[in-house]
């Protein structure tokens, strides 16, 4: 049975849009995409989203110092623990608690297969949601809502669903100008799975229930704002973060909105793919403020807050204090990073900061044994130690990016470690494997689009989605 509750967001959603100055500028107050601005916003939206521009680099890791690797990693050896395999990755960051540590993969890179182009949507706006992997299916949502399954062995479409709602009439009538796509409004959200249901939340302001066989809609609910990043599903509810920074707890039986906490609001914010994350009653969420909240999962209430951001006035791209990455529970801490150049490791009892590193990045670090590997956004990967933040090694990858871009403003999304090394993709169309021991590089590879989300993986198999919403499977 299908439960439908529409009305309230699909005008909240046009008004917010219109509230923004353009639709082509990520300046403070306006949180949507593409090219425009001058000087300092030149190197905000395509830094984000991969646009294909040339234009200075300006390091955020240059406010203070340059990160130096700690003299004991000289003859101290890194070790990571043994691979374990996965079935699925049911939602971003794999899991709900987000640690993941290694994952069984190839070894070497191989094409496998490359799905069709279930769409034209993302080449009108950002595809910020990263696919999700279960039941042997692979399942991405782009900028207008369209929930598509492929076969995970072959790449074949299973189905496709549509949640994009006219929106056409009430823009025209609140506006007064002609047509409005879709995707200029419905960008963002994102897709978790759990017990045979797939959930999305979008840039509609709508969160909906589907089977996972067969892409038939459960439940389709209203939400008080548009939501640009990601849920997680765990305890039979559905987490998210809306973008006026409030976070929300439906049921999955039937879209019930069980509790509700309001952060902050932040205006300026960076379009990204970070969730809140999960451990048994323990929830802990980002919010576009640089604020880590941990609430009671069950009930909302909150247990303690941190600020993971820094004052930085470099650009006004270094200034956003958004998480843009996901936060990690593990093993009694919680791991976040911001975007203006902030790496924490908080005790997940207390909401202490146990340590700090200035490293700014829009992806989630990835936890694996006794180290910490993110990827800054100037194209630096690196490795700390969980237990006090000391920097192991540093790669710059921006030495190997490929196509003749040596200018260009290239995202790297990632890592995951998979197969014995760390998986990266760029918004140029490279893919690469690093050694996690010492960051050496140890195969790259061409892909056909570029990425600006994480890859994925699952029974063995690393799952890209391209920036034109293709998926690629490499053995």
């Amino acid at each position: 049975m299908r439960k439908t509750v529409l009305t309230l967001s699909i005008r909240r959603s046009i008004l917010l849009l219109g509230s923004c100055v353009g639709l082509l500028s990520l300046t403070t107050g306006c949180e949507t995409f593409g090219r425009g601005g001058e000087e300092e916003d030149v190197d905000t939206t395509l830094e984000i989203y991969g646009v294909k521009e040339s234009f200075e680099r300006k390091p955020v890791l240059a406010l203070d110092e340059p990160l130096e690797v700690d003299p004991r990693f000289l003859t101290e050896r890194i070790v990571i623990p043994p691979p374990f395999s996965n079935a699925s990755w049911s939602q971003p960051g794999g899991e709900a608690d987000h640690a993941m540590h290694h994952l069984s993969g190839p070894s070497a890179l191989t094409p496998d297969w490359r799905s069709a182009l279930p769409g034209n949507a993302a080449r009108k706006a950002p595809l910020t949601a990263p696919p999700i992997v279960a039941e042997g299916r692979i399942f991405t949502v782009d900028p207008e809502s369209r929930i598509t399954a492929f076969d995970a062995a072959t790449g074949q479409q299973v189905w496709s669903r549509s949640l994009t709602p006219d929106l056409r009439e009430e823009a025209k009538r609140i506006w007064q100008f002609g047509r409005v796509d879709p995707a200029e409004l419905g960008f963002g959200g994102g897709l978790a799975y759990e017990a045979g249901r797939i959930f999305v939340v979008n840039g509609f302001g709508r969160a909906a229930s589907l089977d996972a066989a067969t892409g038939d809609v459960y439940w389709e609910v209203a939400l008080p704002a548009p939501v640009r990043n990601p849920p997680t599903a765990a305890n039979n509810r559905l987490y998210f973060v809306t973008a006026t920074n409030e976070l929300i707890a439906l049921s999955q039986e039937d879209g019930e909105t069980l509790w509700t906490y309001q952060s902050y609001e932040e205006t300026a914010r960076v379009i990204s793919s970070g969730s809140p994350a999960v451990d048994g009653d323990l929830l802990v969420a980002p919010f576009s403020s640089g604020e880590v909240v941990a609430v009671s999962a069950s009930s909302g209430r909150q247990l303690w807050s941190a600020f993971v951001a820094r004052n930085s006035r470099l650009t006004a791209y270094s200034s956003l204090n958004d998480i843009a990455g996901s936060p990690v529970i593990d093993r009694g801490a919680v791991y976040a990073i911001s975007h203006s150049g902030q790496l924490s490791a908080i005790d997940a009892r207390t909401g202490r900061v146990v340590w700090e590193q200035p490293i700014a990045s829009r992806n989630m670090p990835w936890v694996s044994g006794n180290f910490i590997y993110v990827v800054t956004t100037d194209g630096l990967l690196v490795a700390v130690h969980r237990s006090d933040g000391a920097v192991a090694w540093r790669e710059d990858l921006t030495a190997y990016e490929g196509r003749g871009r040596k200018n260009s403003a290239i995202v790297w999304a990632g890592p995951i470690l998979a197969g014995g090394s760390l998986v990266l993709a760029s918004s140029v169309g490279d893919l690469v494997q690093v050694d996690p021991e010492d960051g050496a590089v140890v195969g790259r590879y061409e892909m056909r689009d570029g990425a600006t989300v994480p890859p994925v993986v699952a029974d063995r198999v690393v799952y890209v989605l391209g920036s034109k919403g293709a998926v690629s499977a490499w053995r």
